[in-house]
């Protein structure tokens, strides 16, 4: 409150101000400064506190910026208030606003006296209001048809509302005024006529133009017309004066003169620059002497101050000049001899020219042309690909044309024009000699090629027509699909290493190749092998490629032969008994056997030849057929089996086992001992009596024991070796021995005397048990008949005796024992019909009895020593005692036999395997078979003589490299003759595999799907080799950087799911073992597209007129990107292989938007970036920055450039044998 009234606080806000030069903010209030501020900010806010009623002036909120340094401007905007609007609702708006042609203006609306306003814009014509309005803002970039428009600002303040309007002025002075100048000298004599022009302008007064000579005004011109472009000559002489001559556009902008503005600007020329171009330079790339078919450039520059016209010109042999090029780099692509000589180098302008010569020298190009596959062969299998380049090695530009050539000559055409000749996939049709001609220069050189193509896709396949009989013509076939040239492929027949037959192919074009071997094969081929090799004989091939093996097993079918047929026990049989048939015969495959008896429809079939027959009947009497049969053929064997009627002991009546028996006995034993009476007084007499006939007079009763008779009289056993014979109805078993004598000896007792039996008596091959007598006689002067009688009558009796008192044989299971040395062994005895039996258990020698006995069982763990036992089984039931038999074979074999080796395995050294078979006892003998597959190698069999032995078996081999996965089996066979079935061998075996020791071999590395894989494809690297033992595999990368990176790999493979560019490389298999190494590697490419591309302008995107900008590209992408420049709008484009694009003598038609294009073969990417090329100003130093850095940087280029473009062909020529040097033309925009 002053004085009663209440203070009022003025608020004055200014928003977008930007100045480097100070800024003021005044409080004015008539010509008094109320209040003054110094601001920089964007937002400039002051307050200003009075009292409305100590004034009647207005309130002055008034703001000034200076703007430049060497054309200071001034320039101000206010706002007023009047103080007695500060007492009630009034709106505040300038009355004009002055703006420039797209300059972003802001128009205020404020209100005094409301403490609510609400606005909103309008337009006094009624259309929409350009800008965008916010609240009692109005923010409007304007254009020249916006100038004059009128903007109501309308405020309500409750129910009152007010409307204010200003009007927009609107002004346009974009750029500085541009000076050109004609008609000048090179000594700067002649007068210069400057043109001053100021394009783009828009002011409704018009424009002003001076021209200024320092302080002095030299000339004005004032053009009130309206219009875009204002234009004033003035002509001046360069040595009349020093400094610049200055040219100065003004306009003068607003309705109001309290807010006028003046806006100037303007540009200048030194007098010094208005002289004709000089110093004129010319320089030569890469030398001024050259030979043909090198690349000449010839670059031309001039000291001027305006971008001078450059002329090229050579000299004629008449002294003449001709004109050969308007450009400031003559650029030679290819020089020939006649490009030799002056040229000249003209730079003119308008203020006149200048000039200046260089000699080149053309020399005759001397090189050498070579031709050469880059995969390093040319014979190539159909359908791989084949690059071929051609060098021409000394010859910098060469060009070159590929042909084929023909039978006939006018039938060649040109194929390509390039150093490479591509064939993706080669076709047969690609075989043949290419011509490559190249040219350098005038030089011409041609260089020749041959390339080769063959197919040899597959192995061989063998396939047999039928099956291989023995005897009769096999045949089998060899075929090898899809061979190329057939007439060059060589089908060999080989068992082992010899070579048996063979044949060539025929024909010309990609078909099948096939050969027949025939022969008849024997039985010994069978398990033989038959190869199939088949070579290609084109020269070029690789060894490994050149031949391929197919290997077939012969199985040679042999019909049955040699059958042997065994009717065991006999084939003559009594009825009830049971009878074996052994088969054996040599068949493959394995014969199915049949037996039928002749006449009988039933049949029965065997696969190992054995057939049983039960319980057999009279009817079972006859002929049989045995049908052996197998796919190769059959054999019929034929035997008679005879079935008689069984006899059956006398039956004695009771009153004979009572009375009548006794009796005969007793008579029997009468004429026994009246017999041996008679003897003894011969044997007093003679002393000595040979028996020639029989050799006992005893009485036996006897029982079939294993093969033999056992025969027991008082305390003695014998055995008694017979004949069967039958007599009548009764079975008699004479012992017929010869050579066997009784010895009487005497002693002091005349009546005591000895027999010996100086030979023991066995009995062979009897077929049942039963009862016999057995006895014997002597020439004792009887008649024969006589004798005859008595034996008669003395074998009834004794047959019903002894039948009566030995009664059923017993049985032991088994009847026979076979078992292996310290085997437990059980075996049990039998009774039948007898409730209570007493087992009593013995053997037939006075041994003692091997085994535990218990009851009517026995176990035993037998030694060799208890081999041949026989164990005899006495059963008592009641009165009635009965016997059975049973012989214990026991043979000795280890679980398996034991190979040692005899020195160290080595490929090519001779070794020796030893098969040992320890603690062998048998009957027999031991065969020791090796074995390799089925094959037997060596067979080796010794006698055995019933000992203890231990036997061995030698096998000498010389192991070969592919012996590693061999295997050699030794089989034992302990052979026991006697024997039937199963128990008639024994066999054990042991194999040894070879294990040749050998170092890494074959190692080789594949890649799936390929070693040319896109960015993300998914890759998958394999190892592999041959060794033993094991190799240790190890998968390296080899970055270009250098070194080895290791890798993890699982089971020889490495597996990148989504390769990346920094993945690409040389990858190494590395395969270890301690008998050596080996390796192998590949080369993974990655193509990535372009990215990460960066642009780099130099010095500048934004420069004077006549100045010259280098452009790099960096990119990432592979294969190498190829970089295309273009200006947006324009044709014209650029390309460039490394990147660099030159830009020379800029004017500013080149300003503009640029377009880069990186491309590759699998991707692109498109970079834009601007160059500004602004005129240059008149009288402003060069800034430091151009000479002292801009300099060196253009210089650095240059040296890079010129190092690329020397040092990348030759790169490239070591690399690949030879370049295409990119064309172009030069670069100037």
């Amino acid at each position: 409150m002053e004085d009663g009234v209440p203070a009022l606080t003025l608020t004055c806000s200014v928003d977008g101000v930007y100045s480097q030069r100070e800024a003021t903010i005044q409080w004015l209030h008539g010509d008094s400064v109320l209040k003054e501020e110094e601001f920089g900010d964007f937002a400039v806010t002051s307050e200003y506190r009075m009292s409305p009623q100590n004034t009647e002036d207005d309130i002055v909120c008034r703001v000034t910026v200076h703007v430049g340094d060497d054309d200071p401007k001034i320039i101000t905007k206010s706002s007023s208030i009047s103080p007695s609007d500060l007492c009630k609702y009034e709106v505040i708006i300038p009355s004009e606003t002055i703006a420039e042609v797209g300059t972003l203006t802001m128009i205020e609306c404020r209100s005094t006296g409301c403490d609510s306003p609400e606005y909103w814009w309008s337009t006094v014509e009624d259309i929409p209001t350009p800008g965008s309005s916010e609240n009692n803002r109005i923010n409007i970039i304007p254009k020249v048809e916006h100038d004059g428009y009128l903007y109501v600002c309308n405020v309500k303040c409750g129910r009152e509302t007010k409307q204010k309007r200003t009007k927009l002025t609107v002004f346009a002075l974009p750029s500085p005024p541009v000076i050109q100048a004609k008609n000048g000298t090179e000594d700067g004599s002649a007068a210069v006529t400057l043109t001053c022009s100021a394009d783009g302008v828009y002011s409704k007064r018009g424009a002003t133009i001076q021209w200024l000579h320092g302080d002095s005004l030299l000339k004005e011109f004032h053009d009130s017309a309206v219009t875009s472009e204002y234009t004033s000559e003035y002509r001046v002489s360069p040595k009349n004066g020093e400094g610049y001559i200055v040219c100065k556009v003004t306009i003068l902008v607003g309705d109001h003169d309290n807010d006028q503005q003046i806006i100037t600007k303007s540009s200048s020329i030194s007098l010094s620059d208005l002289y004709a171009p000089s110093q004129v330079r010319i320089s030569v790339f890469p030398d001024s002497t050259v030979r043909e078919g090198d690349m000449v450039n010839l670059s031309c520059a001039a000291d001027s101050r305006w971008p001078p016209q450059i002329r090229w010109s050579r000299r004629l042999a008449n002294g003449q000049f001709e004109k050969v090029s308007d450009d400031a780099v003559l650029l030679i692509d290819e020089a020939l001899q006649t490009h030799g000589g002056t040229y000249q180098c003209e730079a003119f302008s308008v203020y006149g020219s200048s000039s200046a010569n260089v000699s080149v020298t053309v020399e005759a190009a001397s090189f050498e042309a070579e031709t050469r596959p880059v995969q390093g062969r040319t014979t190539v299998m159909l359908g791989s690909p084949l690059d071929v380049i051609c060098c021409a090695d000394g010859c910098s530009s060469p060009h070159f044309n590929w042909t084929k050539e023909m039978d006939n000559p006018s039938n060649s055409s040109t194929l390509a024009l390039e150093s490479r000749l591509s064939f993706p996939g080669v076709r047969v049709e690609d075989g043949g000699s290419y011509l490559c001609e190249v040219r350098c220069g005038s030089v011409r050189k041609s260089s020749r090629i041959q390339i080769t193509v063959y197919a040899f896709p597959q192995d061989p396949v063998i396939d047999s027509v039928g099956i291989f009989r023995e005897g009769e013509e096999a045949t089998v076939t060899c075929t090898i699909q899809d061979v190329y040239p057939a007439s060059s492929m060589e089908i060999q027949w080989l068992e082992g290493e010899t070579i048996l037959e063979s044949h060539t192919g025929s024909g010309a074009v990609v078909q099948n190749v096939t050969s027949c071997y025939k022969w008849a094969p024997k039985a010994e081929d069978r398990k033989k092998q038959v190869s199939c090799r088949a070579v290609l004989h084109v020269d070029g091939i690789p060894e490994e490629q050149r031949s391929r093996l197919a290997v077939a097993d012969i199985d040679v079918f042999i019909p049955p032969r040699n059958t042997t047929v065994q009717v065991h026990p006999l084939a003559e049989v009594q009825e009830g008994e049971d009878v074996t048939i052994f088969c054996q015969t040599i068949s493959y495959p394995p014969s199915t056997m049949t037996l039928k008896k002749v006449g009988d429809s039933a049949s029965y079939s065997s696969s190992d030849g054995n057939f049983s027959l039960y319980n057999l009947t009279l009817k079972d009497s006859g002929r049989y057929e045995l049908n052996v049969t197998n796919e190769a053929g059959y054999e019929v064997e034929v035997i008679e089996i005879t079935v008689e009627r069984r006899c059956e002991p006398l039956q004695a009546p009771p009153f004979m086992a009572k009375i009548v028996v006794p009796a005969l006995c007793l008579a029997t034993l009468a004429l026994v001992a009246f017999f041996i009476s008679k003897l003894k007084k011969k044997l007093r007499t003679k002393g000595t009596y040979e028996v020639t006939e029989l050799v006992a007079m005893a009485v036996f009763c006897g029982k079939v024991v294993n093969g033999g008779f056992y025969f027991t009289s008082g305390t003695k056993n014998f055995i008694c070796d017979m004949s069967p014979c039958f007599l009548s109805v009764f079975p008699f078993l004479f012992c017929s021995i010869k050579g066997v004598s009784l010895t009487s000896r005497s002693q002091t007792h005349k009546r005591r005397q000895t027999w010996i039996i100086r030979q023991p008596l066995q009995l062979q091959s009897p077929h049942s048990s039963r009862t016999f007598v057995l006895f014997a006689g002597g020439s004792t002067g009887l008649s024969r008949l006589l004798k005859m009688a008595l034996k008669l009558t003395f074998a009834l009796w004794m047959i019903l005796l002894c039948d009566v008192i030995a009664g059923d044989d017993q049985e032991i299971i088994p009847n026979k024992i076979v078992t292996r040395a310290g085997r437990y062994t059980e075996f049990e005895c039998r009774s039948r019909d007898c409730s209570s039996p007493l087992y009593v258990w013995s053997t037939v020698s006075d041994d003692s009895l091997p085994g535990k006995v218990d009851g009517n069982r026995v176990t035993v763990t037998p030694t060799v020593e208890n081999d041949g036992f026989i164990y005899v089984c006495t059963v008592k039931c009641g009165a009635t005692i009965r016997q059975g038999s049973t012989r214990l074979v026991v043979f000795a074999l280890p679980e398996q036999p034991e190979i040692k080796v005899e020195g160290p395995l080595a490929v090519g050294q001779e070794v020796k395997l030893t098969c040992e078979v320890a603690d062998v006892y048998g009957p027999d003998a031991i065969t020791i078979q090796w074995l390799e597959g089925e094959r037997v190698v060596k067979e080796d069999e010794e006698p055995l003589d019933g000992e203890v032995r231990t036997v061995r078996s030698s096998l000498t081999i010389v192991p070969l490299e592919e012996d590693d996965e061999r295997s050699f089996v030794c089989k034992a066979t302990l052979v026991m003759e006697g024997l039937h079935g199963e128990d008639a061998q024994r066999c054990i075996s042991s194999s040894f595999p070879l294990s040749v020791p050998l170092p890494p071999k074959n190692t080789s590395i594949f890649v799936s799907p390929s070693h040319i894989l896109k960015e993300g494809d998914m890759l998958t690297i394999t190892c592999a080799t041959r060794s033993n033992p094991k190799a240790a595999i190890s998968l390296w990368r080899k970055p270009e950087s250098g070194g080895r990176e290791p890798l993890v790999a699982k089971a020889a493979s490495y597996t990148l799911e989504s390769v990346q560019m920094e993945d690409a490389g040389v990858y190494e298999c590395e395969a270890v073992n301690r008998f050596g190494n080996g390796t192998a590697d590949i080369k993974i490419s990655v193509q990535v597209p372009p990215r990460n591309t960066t642009i780099l302008v130099l010095p500048s995107a934004e420069v004077e007129e006549g100045e010259n900008i280098t452009i790099s590209c960096h990119t990432i992408g592979y294969p190498r990107p190829t970089m295309t420049l273009k200006k947006m709008g324009n044709s014209a484009s650029y390309c460039s292989s490394n990147g660099t694009f030159e830009l020379y003598f800029l004017t500013e038609d080149d300003t503009g938007l640029y377009e880069l294009n990186i491309t590759n073969d699998v991707g692109y990417e498109v970079q834009t970036f601007n160059i500004t090329v602004e005129p240059r100003v008149e009288g402003q130093k060069s800034p430091p920055y151009r000479a002292e850095i801009l300099v060196p940087v253009i210089c650095v280029s240059a040296l890079v450039s010129i190092a690329l473009g020397v040092l990348y062909p030759l790169l490239k020529s070591r690399l690949t044998g030879g370049y295409q040097p990119t064309l172009s033309g030069p670069q100037a925009i």
